[in-house]
Formats: structure tokens, C-alpha cells, sequence
């Protein structure tokens, strides 16, 4: 094969990252927009020493799961990548991609990863969106650049914020404004905001983007704590997952919350305080800091040995847990960790460092928190032997 070359393809699989995944004289081949179990004829774009990247060119036999998009810019803005993928299909997809990155990085064998939850709402679920504006239009930004894709609705976006983005749009035509850039959102009372700069606000309840699905995380986590003495929620936001454990389980002698964000921190506390947790307390520090203090005993609030008898629930950002939380971790030695991942690929990393001979990896369990999209949200269950 070399650049440009047409190729006849038959997509076996999607990939992280949305793209299909193909053979063609042995070599792998990635071809977004397409479906598995489809025929199609590709372009070569780019080659490297173990896989070509390829464009699509024309459907030669759809796969049966292929079905029309509901969005007119379905394909070309880039928020949905798999609209043209029927729902089912994009649920099995997801579990095997979280399967594919637990077998190749975990280091762990050959683990049964449960069918993936779907979302109780496929469409209009997003309770957050950053729109962009500039010369007269208002919309996402195409797939790939920063030119705007003009939008009138979303698909995927909650049906409250919808009529928001006509009344944005006229808002900033009257201001004539050259370039802008907006964030629509929910607040904790359900009514609809929006915020002229990228920043966090005490009205913004919601933790995750899929409100009705983060539900279900919630519940899987409480289904999972087993009988702590102490709960530790490391990287917890404004208290996502403490606040839901304070109310849950009130007889949980302490529950820990730690967060680098200082607004989260002081939103966690205020919410905290307005319901009556005194058993919930909001910390302020990186979470690697926090551990290493609590290691060499200068955490006077938290010493070492209450992690013994502890579940904890670790939600870090796409890169995953540093080094110091995740050596710091086999250190302490809690009961149960339970591990919130939106990327599989450094959830896998993640848990080929933990002690094997100590943990027991016993649930992997994939959530479909964005529909029509690649990005899969995975929480898995260590337990100490």
C-alpha cells in the first residue's frame, strides 16, 4: 500500500478513538464513519510501520447495524461520531473496547467485563454544552478544526437547553460580537444558565454531563462499598460520589473528600454543610500530597492505619492516577478501591500497577454515559485478599 491508494475493506470492529478497524493484506486499518461487519472502499491517508489511516470513499455492503443519523451535521460536527450506529451496537462496541484495553495493558489475563450499561436517555442528555460563535454563527466546531458547524438543535443535548441557543445567538448578534465562546447549562434547580467564560459555578450542580446516568455510577458505587470504617473520595470534585455516600449511609464513621480545585472544594463544603453531613469533610490538596502525608504521619486527621478498613472511590482525570497515588495506594492498603475511568486505555495502566498478589479485580462494569460518541465511562471493583 502507499498514500492514496483505494482499498476495498471490510471493518471487523471499532476502536477507541470511534474509527472502524479493518485488514488489508495483513496490514491494520483505521476508517472513521464506518460500522462493523460493513464493506467499504477507503483511501489511504497516512502509513505507519504498524497500521494505515484511511478516509472513507463509498459503502459497498452497509453493516446491518448502520442506521441514518438523526442530526443534519451528523459526520461533520465533532460531537457525535457514532450516530450513524445503531444503539445496541454502539453498547457492544464500547464493552469490547474496555475488554480490548484490560486484555492488552492490565496485565492481568483473560477478566470478564459486563455488558455495558446503557444510558437511560440515548438522546438529549447532555446538561452541559460549549457552544462557539463568531462572524454570525453559533455552533460546535467541525470535526478536526476550529471552523464552526452553525446548529439551530442537538441532538443530544437536553431538550431545556435547546431553545437557549436561539435566544445566545440573538444575544450576541445584537452585541455584534466578533468571536465569543459560551457554556449552556443545567443548574442543581433544572432551569437553564449560561456562562460567558469556561469556569466553575456555584449554581452547577451536575458533576457528569449525563445527569440520569450518573445515577446509575452513583448506585453501582453504593452497591459496591462494602462496610467501610472510612470512605476516602480521592479527585472527588464538588463531592459527586461523597455527598451521595453521606446520604446513603450516614452510619459510615467518616467519609473524606479530597480535591485539587478550589471551587469544587468550596461548593463540596457548602452543599455539605446545607445538608447536614458532619461525618462528610472537603480537603484541599492533590491527592498525591494528601497520601504521602497520610504515609508519613503528618496527616494528624487521617492517620495510616484508617485506610485498613476503608473503600476508596478513585475518579481521576483522562490521564489517570500519578505514580505517587497508585504506589501510595498499595501502601495503605484499603479494603476495597473502587476506580472511575472515561478512559480505558489508562484505567488498564492503572490497574496493572496495583499490587496483583493483593487486589483482586472483581467487577469491570463499562457505562454508556456518552451515547452516540466513542467515549465509554468504566468502574471497576478492587478488592484486598
Amino acid at each position: 500500500m502507499k498514500i492514496s491508494d483505494h482499498i476495498e475493506i471490510t471493518i471487523d470492529r471499532l476502536a477507541t478513538g470511534g474509527r472502524g478497524v479493518g485488514r488489508h493484506e495483513g496490514m491494520v486499518v483505521f476508517v472513521p464513519d464506518t460500522a462493523p461487519n460493513e464493506t467499504v472502499l477507503a483511501q489511504i491517508t497516512s502509513l505507519k510501520k504498524n497500521f494505515a489511516e484511511a478516509k472513507l470513499l463509498e459503502i459497498l455492503k452497509p453493516s446491518p447495524s448502520r442506521v441514518k443519523p438523526v442530526c443534519p451535521v451528523a459526520g461533520i460536527c465533532g460531537g457525535c461520531s457514532w450516530q450513524h450506529i445503531a444503539y445496541d451496537e454502539q453498547l457492544e462496541q464500547k464493552q469490547n473496547i474496555v475488554a480490548d484495553a484490560i486484555k492488552k495493558f492490565a496485565g492481568r489475563g483473560a477478566l470478564e467485563v459486563q455488558p455495558t450499561i446503557p444510558s437511560p436517555n440515548p438522546f438529549s442528555y447532555r446538561n452541559r454544552i460549549q457552544l462557539h460563535y463568531e462572524n454570525g454563527q453559533i455552533g460546535f466546531h467541525k470535526r478536526g478544526s476550529n471552523e464552526i458547524v452553525p446548529i439551530d438543535v442537538c441532538a443530544i443535548t437536553d431538550d431545556k437547553l435547546v431553545p437557549e441557543i436561539i435566544k445566545l445567538r440573538a444575544e450576541l448578534l445584537s452585541k455584534k460580537s466578533p468571536a465569543a465562546r459560551r457554556e449552556l447549562y443545567l443548574t442543581d434547580k433544572g432551569t437553564p444558565a449560561v456562562s460567558s467564560e469556561m469556569r466553575f459555578d456555584d449554581e452547577l450542580g451536575f458533576a457528569q454531563v449525563n445527569e440520569s446516568q450518573n445515577k446509575n455510577l452513583i448506585r453501582f458505587a453504593l452497591e459496591h462499598l462494602g462496610e467501610p470504617g472510612q470512605v476516602f473520595d480521592l479527585y472527588a470534585g464538588a463531592g459527586n460520589f461523597a455527598l451521595a455516600i453521606a446520604d446513603a449511609r450516614p452510619r459510615i464513621g467518616r467519609i473524606t473528600a479530597v480535591e485539587l480545585h478550589p471551587k469544587s472544594v468550596e461548593h463540596g463544603k457548602k452543599k455539605a454543610a446545607s445538608l447536614g453531613h458532619k461525618n462528610l469533610e472537603f480537603m484541599h490538596a492533590p491527592v498525591g500530597d494528601f497520601l504521602t502525608e497520610v504515609l508519613k504521619g503528618q496527616q494528624k486527621k487521617v492517620p495510616k492505619e484508617s485506610f485498613l478498613n476503608s473503600t476508596v472511590i478513585l475518579d481521576p482525570p483522562r490521564a489517570g492516577c500519578d505514580d505517587l497515588v497508585r504506589k501510595s495506594l498499595n501502601q495503605l492498603k484499603p479494603q476495597t478501591i473502587i476506580y472511575v475511568s472515561c478512559d480505558p486505555v489508562t484505567l488498564a495502566r492503572d490497574l496493572a500497577s496495583f499490587n496483583q498478589e493483593l487486589y483482586e479485580l472483581t467487577v469491570i462494569q463499562p457505562f454508556d454515559m456518552f451515547p452516540q460518541t466513542d467515549h465509554v465511562e468504566t468502574m471497576v471493583v478492587l478488592k484486598r485478599r
